[in-house]
């Protein structure tokens, strides 16, 4: 029994210390910190209007300490709780909480939550004092010594909560994670299919109001992706993820579509579903202030998972903008129209010169296997397509379609598709044609106007060499270590061993990543190259400040854009995050579905929405998808081209290997398929080329109609059967369109 004791307290022992070793390292980093301090009196404001525009008039609520925002147009009332609430005999307390905190308790180094109204309402521990445009409320949750300023500030098209982390004060207790008015886009659970949450997962999707359970179901997804520096033993069943910092609500005629314009990278969209004890289903944003990561701590034959918490808050300020709709406009079609006029106007988000293409080709160039000798192993390069090979099928597949192709080259480097040393040295495999080869490429296919782009790995690598140092040059997590990015099983989502680990590069030296590429593809006289894994990964470094909780992402890969662009490089995106795709030339891989999770009642194009008409958008890889037919029907419905991942030559060697998946991506065998697709889709992808989708609707019977700007309608059957609508008959999985100009 004593010496059970003994390991238990030695486990504590051993987590505590590493909480405190992690804040140490951090320590160094001069950041303004405030220390928990409470007012002697919490001065507040009465009810009343603290600021009004032509549009809305935001009103202070002194009993539930919150914001009302009345919109002049509708009437309709917006607020962190919800009006309907007020008047319920159950007091769910989180509806009542314009905000909600997780901390780390210091005794126990573990995360717990609260709420505003019993940690800092009921407590009467709050003040209110007015603002230019609104109200600043400062919420001092007594017991955990913590304290938050939140400003509510009006705007034009709605209002805008924000919170200064460098303003935030705390004690012995440290804030973790941090809620924004949490039921601000709410409904009903009893309301009718006329309302909806929407949330950017993958392509898009709804959540229609439902009652569950007591409790309802939360899913919880990460803006722009997980951090692959915090280590993960098994990963998520999680297909796609968030690539928009957008959510909102549907309530009959009238809707909110909430942008998070700061930190965004930090954020997590949480969908709390069909609680009875709420009454209410909710999104919304979640906010990480602190770094963390985990930690693994071995005791004899124990081995136990544990949380490493930065010392410090991360330094980005928190800001979420609420626009409010009404009429035609409160739909997810409005919220894809608004969103894109939104990114037109702040992002400088605008039309592409290139064309759309119908048929989009991505070709693997080489891998490294084992091989044996004797018995003995060794690495073998396997050509998979020659630059002289990809030239044959591009100039082969060409011809069946009057649209012109794109191709992507990936795997052309001295380490072909593997993640070795970074950019493939900088250097082409002469296993694959060499230098010579790409030109000639290159100049078969300025001749016959196919786009071309040179796709190299960026960021990633595993060995030293070419100035880059696998010790030095690599990100750091919050331990200021090194973390080593494992491959996973894509069928159970656990470690792959038999796969090589990688590093990520730091994000200090991203740039010159870049520029080292930009250089070379210069020599190869490249117009066209593609950023691959930097479209779409989105990751922390904590030798800098700045890049905390994937700190400053957008801002960052916003430089690096403009510098290609002075280059006059056409840039390639694939399966992009929106900073990415707004910024590119032609996006590869949109998504057509949303990730695995129970309560996303219909998936919706979104994604497709916003970018169709604009930037030249393919579907993901064909040959790839777990129903192939499913993703032709949706690059009908959306009117994109279509996407395959293709080899020339296969081995029987990578069969049992990491790279058994090239055995699905052998062009002999999709020859047939690719043609009959391409045949199908050529007539209705012309009619829409370049235009954008003006309004899509999704019909209970499981068909979908989509309406471009020029007028042509296409109407698309999921179902295996035939469905009537409109006058017309849409055979089982299959599509029409009408309104085309001959």
């Amino acid at each position: 029994m004593k010496n059970f004791l003994k390991k238990v307290l030695l486990f504590f022992t051993v987590s505590a210390v590493l909480t405190v070793a992690s804040g140490c390292q951090e320590s160094a980093t001069k950041l303004t910190v405030y220390k928990y301090s409470a007012p002697s009196e919490f001065a507040s404001l009465d009810d009343g209007v603290v600021s009004e525009n032509e549009n809305f008039i935001l009103s202070f609520d002194n009993t539930y300490k919150r914001v009302v925002l009345t919109d002049k147009k509708t009437g309709a009332l917006w607020s962190s709780t919800p009006d309907t609430a007020l008047n319920s005999s159950d007091k769910y307390i989180g509806v009542y909480s314009p905000i909600a905190i997780e901390y780390i308790d210091e005794k126990n180094v573990r995360s717990q939550i609260t709420y505003a109204m019993d940690s800092a309402i009921e407590m009467g521990s709050v003040t209110a004092k007015k603002t230019e445009n609104g109200v600043r409320i400062t919420y001092y949750f007594t017991e955990q010594e913590i304290s938050v300023p939140v400003e509510y500030r009006l705007t034009n098209s709605g209002i805008n909560v924000s919170v200064k982390t460098a303003n935030i004060a705390e004690n012995k207790n440290r804030l973790f994670r941090l809620s924004i008015a949490p039921f601000f886009c709410a409904v009903e659970n009893t309301a009718s299919k006329d309302s909806y949450l929407f949330v950017p997962s993958g392509s898009g999707t709804l959540i229609y109001p439902k009652e569950i359970s007591l409790m309802g179901e939360t899913i919880e997804e990460y803006v722009y992706g997980d951090d692959p520096m915090i280590e993960v033993r098994q990963k998520r069943n999680q297909t796609e993820r968030i690539s928009f910092p957008v959510f909102g609500v549907k309530k009959r005629n009238n809707a909110a579509l909430a942008i998070i314009d700061g930190a965004a990278e930090s954020a997590m969209l949480r969908s709390h579903i069909g609680a009875k004890a709420s009454g209410y289903s909710t999104v919304y944003p979640v906010f990480q202030v602190r770094g963390y990561s985990n930690a693994v701590a071995k005791l004899y034959s124990w081995r136990t998972q544990t949380y490493v918490y930065g010392e410090r808050l991360a330094p980005s300020d928190i800001s979420v903008s609420y626009h409010i709709l009404s009429g035609e406009s409160a739909s997810y079609s409005g919220f894809a129209e608004y969103y894109r006029n939104y990114l037109q106007k702040s992002e400088g988000f605008k039309a592409t010169e290139e064309e759309e293409t119908l048929l989009n080709l991505r070709f693997l160039g080489g891998v490294n296997s084992s091989d044996y000798l004797l018995g003995v192993p060794y690495k073998k390069f396997y050509t998979l397509t020659s630059f002289a090979e990809a030239e044959k099928i591009t100039d082969e597949l060409n011809d069946i379609s009057s649209s012109s192709t794109s191709v992507e080259l990936v795997g052309y480097g001295q380490n072909g598709y593997d993640t070795e040393k970074l950019a493939g040295e900088y250097k082409i495999s002469s296993k694959l044609g060499g230098k010579k080869g790409l030109e000639e490429l290159n100049a078969f296919c300025k001749s016959n106007q196919i786009n071309l782009y040179y796709t190299t790995n960026l960021a990633l690598f595993s060995k030293s060499g070419n100035g880059w140092s696998r010790v030095k040059d690599v990100a750091y997590g919050i331990s200021k270590q090194t973390v080593y990015q494992p491959n996973y099983d894509r069928a159970i989502g656990s470690v792959n061993t038999n796969a090589p680990k990688y590093v990520l590069l730091s994000r200090n030296e991203l740039e010159n990543s870049v520029n080292k590429f930009l250089n070379k593809s210069s020599k190869w006289n490249l117009s066209g190259i593609g950023l691959g894994e930097l479209s779409y990964l989105s990751w922390s470094d904590y030798k800098n400040v700045d890049y905390w909780i994937k700190g400053n992402t957008e801002k960052q890969m916003m430089h690096i854009n403009n510098q290609i662009s002075k280059q006059n490089h056409s840039v390639l995106v694939s399966k992009a995050n929106s900073y990415m795709a707004v910024a590119a030339d032609r996006i590869f891989e949109t998504p057509s579905n949303s990730s695995v999770a129970t309560v996303y009642d219909v998936d919706i194009p979104f994604y497709q929405m916003v970018f169709k008409g604009i930037k030249p958008i393919s579907s993901s890889v064909i040959n790839f998808a777990e129903d192939e037919k499913h993703e032709v029907l949706f690059a009908a419905e959306t009117g994109i081209g279509l996407t395959y991942t293709l080899v020339n030559n296969y081995y029987d060697a990578l069969t049992d290997t990491f790279y058994n998946d090239i055995n699905r991506t052998v062009y002999s065998g999709l020859r047939t398929e690719i043609k009959e697709n391409v045949k199908s889709l050529e007539g209705l992808f012309n009619a829409v080329k370049d235009n954008k989708i003006k309004a899509h609707t999704v019909f209970d019977n499981g068909l979908r109609k989509t309406e471009f700007e020029n007028g042509v309608m296409v109407y698309v059957n999921y179902t295996g059967k035939s469905i009537t609508a409109e006058g017309m008959e849409i055979s089982a999985e299959s599509f029409i369109y009408k309104g085309a100009t001959e």
